[in-house]
């Protein structure tokens, strides 16, 4: 499925169905973390996230879309290509607006059931480079590592208990629909992941300012490459269970770099 390709021609002729007052209440409930939870949805909002989503396959329920952004030839593909396989329903403006909070809403909002990675399925994987964080609580920085994770390559992300819920729409704008190509497993207890890890054959390496600098191409054949909290770094309880501690190496006179930026220059560094 490819609604990447655009035919500027094409027009989505299907009168829409308003959305129901219970149901944009519903919908508004998943901005919330309880409301997600309860219900297994999640937001994904504009329409590159939507159409990651779709084109990924993940599991959509509805598709939410304003008759302004209904002009846009590409949201109109969109809507044709998604039709077959979700619900799409009309909204104004104004309740758009109240259900998302982005400054300028691009009009249209999908609506996701999440699907959690199972254990099993998750340490089976002979994975090459995982990443793997503890306790990183800004779900702006975990959604850019997500990217960076699937930009340069690293084939699984393992967050530990304390980490921003992959599901918070920070998370999944930052991600820049990443979320729906990297398999994912949250919640875990890092010490027991990490332990997995080692006997099925990583290495597990962790980010530290005091740790060993890295090359271009220290990545070697099976590596675990755990980030810690964005104050205090990776605490010792996670690094009794690392086999190597490495750093990015600086030039410069900056104290270190936040969590996501180490992510992006050591994930960089590992593809030499």
């Amino acid at each position: 499925m490819n609604v990447a390709c655009r035919n500027h021609s094409f027009r989505f002729e299907a009168r829409l169905k308003p959305i129901s007052k219970n149901q944009l209440k519903r919908v508004r409930n998943l901005g919330r973390k309880k409301g997600r939870r309860e219900s297994g949805l999640f937001l994904v909002e504009g329409v590159r996230l939507c159409e990651a989503m779709i084109e990924s396959e993940w599991p959509a329920e509805m598709l939410l879309v304003t008759p302004a952004a209904r002009s846009d030839s590409r949201v109109e593909e969109l809507l044709s290509t998604a039709a077959s396989t979700c619900k799409v329903l009309e909204c104004a403006d104004s309740d758009m607006q109240a259900v998302t909070d982005v400054v300028r809403s691009q009009g249209l909002l999908g609506i996701a059931r999440w699907e959690e990675l199972e254990p099993d399925v998750f340490f089976g994987g002979t994975w090459k480079l995982v990443l793997a964080l503890e306790a990183v609580r800004d779900p702006g920085n975990v959604g850019t590592i997500l990217r960076a994770a699937d930009w340069f390559g690293a084939e699984a992300l393992l967050l530990g208990e304390g980490c921003a819920e992959l599901q918070n729409p920070k998370v999944v704008r930052s991600s820049a629909g990443s979320l729906f190509h990297v398999p994912c497993l949250q919640n875990a207890a890092l010490s027991e992941a990490l332990t997995r890890l080692r006997e099925s054959g990583h290495r597990i390496c962790g980010a530290a300012l005091e740790g060993t600098p890295v090359k271009p191409g220290w990545h070697g054949a099976h590596d675990v490459l755990v980030l810690g909290n964005e104050t205090q770094g990776l605490t010792e309880r996670v690094r009794a269970y690392v086999d190597e501690v490495v750093r990015i190496p600086g030039r410069g006179r900056a104290e270190s770099l936040n969590v996501a930026m180490a992510a992006v220059a050591l994930l960089a560094l590992a593809r030499g």
